[in-house]
């Protein structure tokens, strides 16, 4: 017995291994341990039943339902030692304490019908409320939301804290959240107290129950709240233990919508981890340019509206329209970067979440809804209400924002200029979103919805002031959001939408989270995609786990199911590249130009390999072609200069490179290589201010330490480059002496 403060830790291994009997042992030595007395008696009722199995067993009793059995109490081992961490994390965390404080005293029901039943209760009113005279239904529905926030908030602490479901919770539940007769709005809300509580600790209950909720329900964006806490909650790690949840997801992705809409999830939750990069776009690159074409000048005081120089007008006629010019160009990329999914408005709501509004757990999760009690005041006699309501209803911002943008209005409208405020007031200011707006038609599909509880989520596991509490969906590492890594939601013929996953996650950088994707993969699935997509990742050095196979080999496996693909064909030759087989790559270079002769690449890369095989002449005729039909092409020139310096011509070579170096796409190894050309000549201190240059370049590209770039310059002149240099009769003593020059 390990004296560990997790029963799960404990009986982790027993668990996986199905081993009922010493999983059992041990949390019943937790229990005495700890001193966990319900815990102790549960233990005991499941020790008495396994032993009576295991009577049974041994009079050679043949039970058909032996196997069912033994796999319901482990079932039940699960969940109470799942229920005993629980306990003692809520003892242990003050946020967790005080909700458990806060519903100490209520008395509800063991099931959730009371809480269906107060719910229903609250929906009948308000509707009854419309029939009355507006003066007396004001008040009385003001006193109305407040107590049904009460009960909302309640709700979400109960199911927060509660612990493991029995099937009847489950049941009552599904039935309360399918329920026509219970505001969408409550529904949402308690979707995402389940998705929090079940993210945290693992409960099939939960996760069925938002399976079912995503297809029986009618309403899309409770649909799409309770997918997105499907994939939150259904941890693979002990889903064994609950086969027939792993049947009922397997069954569900026979569905391609869904498995699109999973897809899609990912790549939405990928962009809004981006949301920290994005936000420094915006900031460095946008917003300066937007602040210097408007008209407004931001003070300690507020806005100041800048008066029009009427001087300017007359130097400067065209002024005012490329002003406007530059204005739309920015807000036509933000609406860009908003259609392809960026979250544009996390860094500039990022700093409006300490409103007390935001204290309360719940509200962190709630639908936007201008008469929650929390905001109605402020709403109410907001100066520019018509103002508000248009750009609620703009489709834009998440909910979060929305009561952030209330809140934040609240206290700067007394600030504004009195043009503008006069405006707002008589709703004549119409409301213009840096990203533009969304019609109601966009604003209905799933995606949308999706998108935008996604974001309120990702403000949640950013700016929570408690949020190191909670485990973080976000985290490429896990498999919360990340679906297609979780063995649950990987099924036989899904190749399509996991190959758009994981190409989507290179691209924006999360390659190590592709290749967990591919690893999901299951075996009959490996076909063409996947290779392409394995090469490429072995190419930057990322491996399938337990898996060194080779770029190289993933590209022949694929040009095996693809024979004359020219995407494999090209990683092939880069590969042979890398290798140092210059003549094999060759070779396929030169069978991609039969079919596409004028391509500039390919020829350059063919002219490298001949280089490199003693062909210069071959080389430099093809690169002199190049050359000679487009003078400017860089690229083609830096090729050329290169060659030139495996040959007699160094003065040709140093006037290409002294044209390269100062380039716009100049590279640090062009100062490089018009460090040698230079050397080559004889002109080694002139070589030599060349090799600074390339070690100051190169250690503000990558953010090297002057130690490291020096052990470059080091390694270029000794090893990478050495025949080279040997070639051109620079000796040991020579590279060591300009070691030594670049020191000075």
């Amino acid at each position: 017995m390990t004296n560990n403060n997790s029963c799960l830790q404990a009986i982790d291994t027993h668990l996986r291994q199905r081993r009922l009997s010493k999983a059992l042992a041990e949390v019943e030595n937790h229990a005495l341990y700890h001193s966990l007395h319900s815990t102790a008696e549960q233990a005991a009722a499941i020790r008495q039943r396994y032993d009576l199995m295991r009577q049974y067993w041994q009079t050679g009793y043949a039970d058909p339902m032996r196997e069912k059995y033994y796999d319901a109490l482990l079932q039940e081992v699960y969940t109470i030692a799942a229920d005993a961490d629980w306990r003692q994390r809520v003892q242990s965390q003050p946020l967790l304490t005080a909700l458990a404080n806060r519903i100490k005293t209520i008395a509800f029901a063991d099931t959730f019908a009371d809480t269906a039943d107060a719910l229903r209760c609250d929906s009948h009113t308000r509707d009854k409320l419309n029939l009355l005279p507006q003066h007396t239904a004001k008040n009385e529905s003001k006193e109305l939301g407040r107590r049904h926030q009460n009960l909302l908030s309640d709700t979400f602490a109960r199911i927060l804290i509660m612990g493991q479901w029995t099937p009847t919770q489950a049941e009552t539940m599904l039935h309360l959240l399918i329920d026509d007769a219970i505001a969408t709005n409550d529904k949402l809300l308690i979707v995402s107290a389940i998705t929090l509580a079940g993210t945290e600790l693992f409960d099939a209950a939960k996760s069925r129950t938002l399976l079912a909720v995503h297809q029986q329900a009618t309403d899309t964006q409770l649909r799409q709240r309770a997918l997105i806490g499907l994939t939150m909650t259904a941890d693979s790690h002990y889903a064994a233990l609950f086969p027939e949840l792993k049947q009922l997801i397997d069954e569900a992705l026979k569905d391609e919508d869904l498995r699109q809409e999973l897809a899609e999830l990912q790549m939405q939750a990928l962009y809004c981890i981006n949301s920290e990069k994005d936000t420094k776009t915006i900031q460095d690159e946008i917003m300066p340019e937007l602040l210097k074409s408007s008209n407004i000048r931001i003070t300690p005081h507020g806005l100041e509206q800048l008066e029009q120089d009427p001087l300017e007008e007359i130097l400067h006629p065209d002024a005012e329209e490329r002003k406007m010019e530059r204005i739309e160009e920015s807000m036509r990329r933000m609406a860009d970067m908003q259609r392809q999914g960026v979250d544009i408005y996390f860094g500039g709501f990022k700093q409006m979440k300490r409103f007390a509004f935001f204290s309360d757990i719940a509200n962190w999760f709630m639908p936007f809804d201008h008469d929650h009690p929390d905001i109605i005041t402020m709403w109410e006699k907001a100066r520019a209400q018509k103002f508000l309501r248009m750009l609620t209803a703009t489709g834009t911002f998440c909910d979060s924002d929305l009561y952030s943008l209330v809140a934040a209005f609240d206290m700067v409208v007394d600030r504004l200029p009195a043009e503008v405020t006069k405006m707002l007031e008589q709703g004549e200011a119409q409301p213009e979103t840096l990203g533009g707006d969304f019609g109601p038609e966009a604003i209905a599909t799933a995606a949308h919805q999706r998108r935008r509880y996604l974001q309120n989520l990702y403000r949640f596991y950013r700016l929570y002031p408690s949020r190191q509490l909670f485990r973080d969906p976000f985290d490429v590492n896990s498999s919360h959001l990340f679906c297609f890594t979780n063995p649950l939601f990987v099924n036989q013929g899904m190749s399509k939408e996991l190959h758009r996953v994981a190409t989507f996650a290179i691209k924006h950088g999360q390659s190590q989270l592709a290749l967990r994707m591919l690893s999901a993969y299951n075996q009959q699935d490996r076909d063409y995609d996947f290779c392409i997509l394995a090469a490429s990742l072995a190419e930057k050095g990322f491996h399938l786990a337990g898996n060194q196979t080779s770029a190289q080999q993933y590209y022949q496996e694929a040009l095996q199911l693809k024979p004359n693909d020219r995407t494999a064909l090209r990683g092939l030759a880069r590969c042979q590249f890398a290798d140092k087989r210059y003549a094999e790559a060759q070779q396929i270079f030169t069978r991609l130009l039969a079919d596409d002769a004028d391509n500039r690449v390919l020829l350059m890369n063919e002219a490298v390999c001949q280089v490199y095989l003693g062909q210069t002449d071959e080389a430099q005729k093809t690169l002199y072609r190049l050359i000679y039909d487009r003078e400017d092409d860089v690229r083609v020139m830096r090729v050329l200069a290169w060659t030139l310096l495996h040959g007699p011509n160094l003065d040709q070579a140093e006037r290409y490179y002294r044209q390269i170096a100062t380039a716009d796409d100049a590279q640090p190894t062009d100062r490089l290589y018009y460090g040698y050309c230079l050397w080559f000549e004889g002109k080694p201190a002139e070589a030599a201010k060349q090799f600074k240059a390339y070690l100051s370049l190169s250690q503000s590209a990558a953010d090297n330490t002057a130690d490291d770039d020096a052990a470059s310059l080091r390694h270029m002149l000794i090893e990478e480059d050495a025949t080279l240099l040997q070639n051109h009769g620079i000796t040991l003593v020579d590279v060591n002496l300009m070691l030594d020059l670049c020191d000075a």
